[in-house]
């Protein structure tokens, strides 16, 4: 009986503690779906456009994925760019960056310290570098398919293009694009094999 009870109260504190977040993500601008659930409160500049997706689930705490190194989920958006996450996805403690469009699919999963990042942040020109810091940095969009798989600390950079139900492992650098239901590894990221089920 206290058993069930318990569980009930951490649900609905869990709710509330979601619409929390929620709200503040919402002054900042940010687009919340339905029932999203946040473990831990994102840190969130939006100088462009967040959605969020219904019933997706943002993990921004050490303690809701111990293997993320104490890093919490941040969501930046420079220069009018956007980020758009769909519908039932999964953020752990991961990194967005965007000056142009990153696009994450329905249901997928990004684990503990993945790095997404549409631009390269500074300009090549060793002089535009070092003068003007926001001249001619190179940004193109990324588009992450539906149900893909994104492991703990992957890279990807911008222009990748990540079929449907793609996984990408673990610590693995993708710049280019990757077919749907493959698996990709390593640095750089490389074909393994065709998921074959």
């Amino acid at each position: 009986m206290i058993k069930k009870w318990a569980k009930r109260t951490f649900r609905r504190y869990r709710v509330v503690i979601s619409w929390i977040h929620a709200l503040r993500l919402r002054r900042h601008g940010v687009v919340v779906g339905s029932g999203c659930l946040f473990f831990g409160s994102p840190i969130v500049r939006n100088r462009g456009s967040i959605q969020i997706g219904e019933g997706a689930v943002l993990r921004s705490s050490r303690m809701a994925n111990l293997s993320s190194l104490g890093t919490k989920l941040i969501l930046d958006v420079r220069n009018g760019g956007s980020i758009s996450i769909g519908p039932r996805t999964g953020l752990s403690n991961c990194i967005l960056i965007s000056r142009a469009h990153i696009e994450i699919g329905e249901g997928t999963f990004i684990g503990a310290d993945a790095k997404i990042f549409d631009n390269d942040f500074h300009s090549l020109n060793p002089e535009n570098r070092r003068h003007w810091a926001e001249r001619d940095i190179i940004s193109r969009p990324i588009l992450i398919g539906k149900r893909c798989f994104i492991g703990g600390g992957a890279i990807i950079l911008k222009g990748a293009v990540i079929g449907d139900e793609a996984v990408i492992g673990a610590g693995a650098v993708v710049s280019g694009t990757v077919g749907p239901r493959e698996i990709w590894a390593g640095n750089p990221a490389k074909k393994v094999k065709d998921l074959d089920f």
